[in-house]
């Protein structure tokens, strides 16, 4: 094989995968359905127009629809918890991920959405507290007692 052909593949190979496009989304889903199900699955018209939904309304499509589909149930589960949703489908569903695909995104990209971690440097850990310690004890129950007897408490 020439170099120029290898270039020629290469070239061909990109043109066919364009990431975050229908396509890309819709090889995703039939390959995690496939391996899910075992099952060929044909996309319907339907189907091809609620990617082209979700396309729009991920910043990251590919990446989002790839962290879903590889843990689905777990996906479902999250948004059964913060939606409510009571219905949640065992298996990949687009109608259901285009419904909560506010909470994939959340879902497919946790660390964006996590406090921010606080640095201690290492040397508050050696700094003393001047705070004043509270020196005073609770009473014993004898001496808890003697103080109601002398306020005359009949108990």
């Amino acid at each position: 094989m020439k170099m120029a052909d290898v270039e020629a593949l290469v070239k061909a190979k990109q043109k066919m995968h364009k990431p975050n496009t229908v396509a890309s989304l819709e090889k995703l889903w039939i390959n995690a359905v496939f391996e899910e199900q075992g099952s060929m699955v044909v996309m319907k018209g339907v189907e091809r127009n609620q990617l082209k939904m979700l396309l729009k309304l991920w910043p990251n499509p590919d990446a989002v629809m790839a962290r879903v589909l590889k843990s689905w149930t777990h996906f479902a589960a999250k948004v059964a918890t913060d939606a409510g949703a009571k219905d949640t489908p065992a298996q990949p569903s687009i109608g259901f991920l285009l419904k909560y695909a506010a909470i994939a995104v959340i879902y497919a990209e946790p660390k964006k959405h996590e406090a921010p971690k606080v640095f201690v440097p290492h040397y508050v850990s050696d700094v003393q507290s001047i705070a004043q310690k509270d020196e005073h004890q609770p009473a014993t129950l004898e001496e808890t007692l003697a103080l109601l007897k002398g306020q005359n408490y009949h108990g």
